[in-house]
């Protein structure tokens, strides 16, 4: 073999190896875009929510002076926790992938009348913290909350505290997670209770005075349709699921409908006193009164599911209406 030929593959192997390690570089971020984010969503504490292949909680340290409310994080549900992040707000919520974690701590400031908060993100190992984003509101009671994660951009709204700021609108902003700017895509915009968002292309809101749920499109960052008297909305298996009022026939339906809003359809029809309580991954759970041979009215359990249409009656400690998930 001629020296010219020795040298030629001596490159080639030289640059082989080369695209390899830029390939092996590039691999984690690549994983992470395609790897679609969950809200981790809590109202109460110590209640572990499954979102990406492990449960996360948020609750309370009281070991030390100052007591704070940690974020928490295990790969089984009974496992032991790892602290992610101390002083957090559960109201805000967290996002993850299964490898990285976005979530927000809030800081009051009386005498100034402003409120601080800091959108942070962490890896699972509890290292490489970085801050995100800064937002500083007119209003010492006033918090951000974290909705979803888009082609690159995280969507939060900036809220006030509940109740205490009557007719002051909530606003949804989307953050570009590259260049850190921030822009405003709605001034009057709260999402719905039971929207459990993540890296969805549709948000599911509604907005100050205005009746019904609100699609708000990701890709154009524009409310493409309005769903009239709607109270709660969850994503199940690829479909829209929400409860609606019927007022002109005293109804309450559970309805399904594309992740943009069409192709409506009432899967079943309520009397209007009966109680939606959630709508869980697979069931809807609700209570309906009933009357009894002695005249006497109370509540039975029900538990619909959502893929065969099928309306179980179920006893109370069957109900599960009000556990998490």
């Amino acid at each position: 073999m001629t020296a010219y030929f020795k040298k030629a593959r001596t490159c080639t192997v030289v640059v082989l190896i080369a695209v390899l390690l830029c390939s092996i570089c590039f691999m984690p971020e690549q994983a992470e875009a395609a790897t679609k984010y969950q809200l981790v969503k809590q109202e109460h504490s110590d209640v572990r929510v499954q979102a990406a292949g492990g449960y996360y909680w948020f609750d309370w340290d009281y070991s030390g002076d100052d007591n704070g409310l940690n974020l928490y994080y295990s790969s089984t549900k009974e496992g032991l926790g790892k602290m992610l992040a101390k002083d957090v707000s559960s109201i805000s919520c967290a996002l993850t992938n299964g490898s990285k974690v976005y979530y927000v701590k809030v800081e009051s400031d009386f005498q100034k009348g402003t409120s601080t908060s800091r959108i942070y993100s962490i890896s699972l190992s509890g290292k490489n913290r970085k801050l995100v984003k800064k937002i500083t509101q007119r209003d010492e009671f006033g918090y951000v909350a974290l909705v979803g994660i888009y082609n690159g951009s995280l969507y939060y709204e900036t809220r006030l505290d509940y109740g205490s700021q009557e007719g002051k609108k909530t606003q949804l902003y989307c953050l570009n997670l590259k260049t850190g700017k921030a822009k405003r895509v709605s001034s009057d915009y709260t999402t719905l209770y039971g929207y459990s968002g993540g890296s969805d292309r549709y948000i599911y809101g509604n907005s100050i005075g205005k009746n019904g749920a609100r699609v708000f499109d990701c890709k154009t960052n524009k409310i493409i349709r309005t769903i009239k008297d709607v109270s709660k909305v969850r994503v199940v298996d690829g479909k829209l699921i929400y409860i609606t009022s019927n007022y002109e026939k005293d109804l309450k339906e559970i309805c399904r409908a594309s992740l943009s809003g069409s192709n409506q359809k009432v899967l079943l029809s309520l009397p209007y006193d009966s109680c939606i309580d959630r709508i869980g991954a697979k069931t809807v759970y609700f209570q309906q009164p009933v009357q009894s041979a002695d005249g006497e009215w109370e509540n039975s359990f029900h538990h619909f599911d959502i893929a065969s249409g099928e309306n179980l009656v179920v006893t109370a400690d069957e109900y599960g209406g009000f556990d998490f998930e």
